[in-house]
């Protein structure tokens, strides 16, 4: 039996650092797409609308890039969080599945929302007996625009998750030196490892120019306002949420499997 206040062996991480790259790219292209939309050209000319039009369908829009991105890493973080419940990677504690069930649910619904259950892709119009039910804002089949329960609440209880679980945890783990917790106790696999670090910050930095922005536009200086908010930064904190996800999954299964 192995003494739980002994030094663990190390457990394999799962190798994906080409995934903690991934939204880099993306951000740094929605940014510089975002800055040449909005300022090469004069403003309100047919040039500066054109350019505006091209930017929000490919950026900004419900089928855009960013969208869909969010939308595949999502799918695929919802894969992994399956195979993390099936044999042969069901090696986890039994404290732990309870939890990988609540995370997976939670993956699913993120994915379903994002894509309105399947609405921005098929195109079909919400019923009127939906939107009437619930009091849709946007018109869409989707529970998010209902209510502050579906949406914010559960959105800055994941955004604190992330930030406590992947930059804070595994930072004041390495400067003390030793790992998170033994592998055989809960909150070893509770909070995210080293891997999700990178991107756990990138989600959390990207909303940093909206804040200073928003700040700004208070104070009277509005012209920096566009060029700090050149790029959607919710949209794209939602995409680095889903990458999160994905790595965190990742991280999960790869564990268990060297276990």
């Amino acid at each position: 039996m192995t003494d739980s206040n002994s030094r663990p062996e190390p457990i394999a991480d799962a190798s994906i650092w080409v995934w903690l790259w991934l939204p880099l790219p993306v951000v740094i292209s929605a940014e510089l797409a975002g800055l040449y939309a909005r300022q090469w050209h004069t403003k309100d000319t047919p040039e500066w609308e054109a350019s505006m039009a091209w930017y929000q369908t490919w950026f900004v829009g419900e089928i855009s890039i960013i969208e869909l991105g969010t939308a595949l890493v999502l799918l695929c973080a919802c894969i992994m969080a399956v195979r993390c419940l099936v044999p042969p990677a069901n090696r986890e504690p039994c404290q732990l599945f309870p939890w990988l069930v609540i995370m997976s649910l939670g993956s699913v619904y993120f994915f379903g929302e994002e894509i309105s259950w399947g609405q921005h892709l098929v195109g079909w119009s919400t019923p009127e007996w939906y939107t009437d039910a619930t009091g849709n804002r946007q018109d869409e089949t989707n529970l998010h625009n209902i209510s502050s329960w579906f949406n914010q609440k559960p959105r800055h209880l994941f955004q604190a998750w992330v930030l406590i679980g992947g930059v804070i945890v595994p930072l004041y783990a390495r400067l003390r030196g030793t790992p998170i917790s033994h592998p055989d106790r809960i909150m070893y696999w509770f909070w995210p490892t080293s891997v999700a670090t990178f991107i756990a910050a990138l989600a959390i930095l990207v909303r940093v120019p909206e804040w200073v922005a928003d700040g700004l536009q208070k104070a009277g200086r509005d012209p920096l306002y566009d060029w700090l908010t050149a790029a959607p930064p919710a949209e794209l904190q939602e995409f680095c949420l889903g990458v999160f996800l994905l790595v965190y999954f990742c991280s999960i299964h790869r564990r268990l499997q060297t276990r």
